[in-house]
């Protein structure tokens, strides 16, 4: 909350920007629901999967990937229906795919440039994975096509806080998981 006030206090137009709206919206929603996502994506992944040695790297690593890619596509979807009228049903597929790879790529990237351009190839590498996903990800059968009015994006939000439950507060056991 204090960066997007400090960001509105320098700089009151981004407020209308689509970046400034998606990075606000998305936080909002992952703070409001990841925990309870993540909670019913462990339960139905334990109920899915009897493989003792894929189970515990699904609950560790999966769900909360994909509860965090639930949560910041519910929380951007309104704004991006209203500004681009459409919405791509494969992208938390896509996000699942792409996301692991960033901070490999921003690593690189610092060491290339601290390092002259050492490492080009395998951010290249990187970087040509990550345009793969964007372009098959993107398939123009897969969207959801809808034009929401402004009004209606912020009854969305609007409704959002005033009935979303308070994120919980939770603990870590001696393993880092969360009780």
């Amino acid at each position: 909350g204090l960066a997007g006030v400090v960001w509105l206090l320098i700089a009151p137009h981004a407020l209308f920007e689509v970046g400034f709206q998606y990075s606000f919206s998305a936080v909002l929603f992952i703070l409001l629901f990841y925990h309870r996502v993540v909670r019913r994506l462990r339960r139905l992944w334990r109920r899915v999967v009897r493989n003792t040695r894929i189970r515990p790297l699904g609950e560790r690593w999966l769900c909360p990937l994909l509860s965090v890619t639930l949560c910041a596509q519910a929380g951007i979807t309104p704004i991006q229906l209203y500004h681009f009228g459409y919405l791509s049903l494969l992208s938390p597929i896509a996000n699942l795919l792409a996301v692991p790879m960033a901070y490999p790529i921003l690593a690189l990237g610092f060491f290339m440039w601290g390092s002259n351009g050492m490492g080009g190839l395998p951010l290249e590498i990187l970087c040509a994975w990550l345009k793969w996903v964007a372009y098959t990800f993107s398939a123009g059968w897969a969207l959801l096509e809808l034009f929401l009015p402004l009004s209606v994006v912020i009854a969305i939000y609007a409704l959002v806080l005033l009935f979303a439950p308070e994120p919980p507060v939770y603990t870590l056991d001696e393993r880092g998981d969360e009780v």
